[in-house]
């Protein structure tokens, strides 16, 4: 009876709840769809799929904010492939857009990579972070939206990668020739110029990082739903209510600390630990060089000392053959006084 009981659990009982363990793990399928663009044959691997919603389901987990339903992810391998309305979007560099009215996700395939922040799952999530955050906006009800740098500044933060893999650097020449991005611009769209895009990316991720190591992420958030349920009059007024600050001294203050190098040396610790790492190879090398130094410089006393001991070269082998002659005569009984040998330093036996 024990047996068949054990066989009803193994063989029917533990698959079911170990599938129901998987789909919690990677998300509800149902909630995505992936297609291909432009109606293109072929069905999309079910890997995709499985990834998508595992991805979306971090996301919101992260963020406390749940997408639409409906997701619909769009896989596109050209640029032909683009929906003409978003084909302008898509600059060179572009590997992905969210589209907030469609509640779509278009991506090119042909420019994704295998490492980040270029794979299928970082650009995925932090896509998703764009859909949640529009969601947010039209929970609000008040026709609001979030500034453009809150935008990317956290969908960096929680796919954790930059969109440019040098963003450290492109701050920091920015930094040393005091050329920021203003603020105002930043709040509804990107600069034209592509070292400037470069720079509002590098930006935006460096001052949110700096505002989630402050008051945390959720304290954020919770200033933004302020502002976008129109309890407070603005963004700083969200701030204001809960921590007595605002983002605008709070980029006065970021911006102060990038000059002071305080900033970039967060940033850096933050986002460039490998950078870190060669920042301090000259450090091992001059560590090492010093220890060579010193163990020449040991040798090359205890060289002098065996001269000044031993006189010249000479000198010391002789004394040293004569010391190897003596350690090969027999010691003990039989040796040449019948005992053990006498140390130096010991008072001869009476």
């Amino acid at each position: 009876m024990n047996r068949r009981i054990l066989h009803v659990f193994g063989g029917v009982l533990l698959p079911l709840l170990l599938c129901g363990a998987c789909e919690e793990r990677d998300g509800d399928p149902s909630r995505i769809r992936i297609e291909k663009a432009g109606g293109a044959g072929g069905t999309p691997h079910s890997g995709w799929t499985r990834e998508a919603s595992r991805s979306l389901r971090i996301v919101e987990a992260r963020l406390g904010i749940r997408a639409p339903e409906g997701v619909r992810v769009v896989l596109a391998d050209s640029e032909a492939e683009l929906d003409p309305r978003l084909a302008a979007s898509f600059r060179p560099w572009t590997v992905a857009l969210a589209w907030k009215r469609k509640n779509e996700v278009w991506l090119r395939t042909d420019r994704l990579r295998p490492d980040p922040p270029g794979d299928f799952r970082t650009v995925l999530q932090h896509e998703f972070v764009h859909l949640c955050l529009f969601a947010l906006e039209e929970r609000g009800g008040k026709g609001r939206v979030l500034p453009l740098w809150l935008h990317e500044g956290i969908a960096q933060e929680i796919s954790g990668a930059p969109v440019f893999s040098n963003q450290a650097e492109i701050l920091a020449s920015r930094t040393a020739k005091g050329r920021f991005v203003s603020w105002l611009e930043l709040r509804d769209r990107l600069p034209e110029r592509a070292e400037d895009v470069r720079a509002a990316y590098a930006q935006s991720a460096s001052f949110v990082s700096f505002l989630c190591r402050l008051y945390g992420l959720g304290t954020v958030l919770e200033a933004s739903r302020l502002f976008l349920g129109g309890e407070v009059d603005s963004l700083d007024g969200g701030l204001a209510r809960l921590k007595w600050d605002s983002f605008t001294r709070l980029q006065e203050e970021w911006e102060r600390r990038m000059r002071s190098g305080l900033g970039f040396l967060d940033f850096l610790s933050g986002n460039c630990f490998s950078i870190l790492l060669l920042l301090a190879a000259p450090l091992v090398f001059f560590v090492l060089r010093a220890r060579g130094i010193r163990d020449r410089e040991v040798d090359r006393r205890l060289v002098a000392w065996d001269r000044r001991v031993y006189g010249d070269d000479s000198d010391h082998e002789d004394l040293g053959r004569q010391e190897e002659s003596r350690l090969d005569r027999p010691i003990g009984p039989s040796g040449p006084e019948g005992a053990r040998p006498h140390l130096e330093d010991e008072d001869p036996p009476e």
